[in-house]
């Protein structure tokens, strides 16, 4: 009875984790036009009813540059790398840094130990020169 309580467990996690996975496309199907590709930088940090500029709450500007092909590079004093992927909701990161952002008009927020963090797309070298 106990070893079939144990299958049953690992069944669920099996079936539980192929369920995640079916919910984000892979670094592979991610369109080469995605909004999401590109550098966002940290605008805001809120918690507790009160909001502050990144700039200010943070000691070194806090920037997520996702590229085309599924990986992002996180700067803020160090970098960390992993992968990327597109979800309903927005963006999950795996790897070096995990978070999850969601998509809340044109910015990306995410919370963080009670805090929520909000990113704001940062225009491109070629977009400033077309403007």
């Amino acid at each position: 009875m106990k070893k079939l309580g144990i299958i049953a467990v690992a069944l669920v996690l099996a079936i539980t984790g192929v369920v995640f996975a079916a919910c984000s496309k892979t670094p592979a199907e991610i369109p080469a036009d995605s909004e999401y590709i590109g550098t966002w930088k940290a605008l805001d940090i809120s918690a507790a009813n009160q909001s502050e500029s990144a700039d200010s709450a943070l000691e070194d500007e806090w920037t997520i540059t996702f590229n085309a092909d599924g990986t992002y590079e996180s700067t803020s004093g160090e970098t960390t790398k992993g992968t990327w992927s597109i979800t309903d909701e927005g963006v999950k990161m795996t790897g070096d840094t995990k978070l999850t952002l969601t998509k809340d008009g044109d910015k990306l927020a995410t919370k963080v130990v009670g805090a929520t963090i909000t990113f704001e797309k940062q225009a491109d070298a070629a977009e400033e020169v077309s403007e």
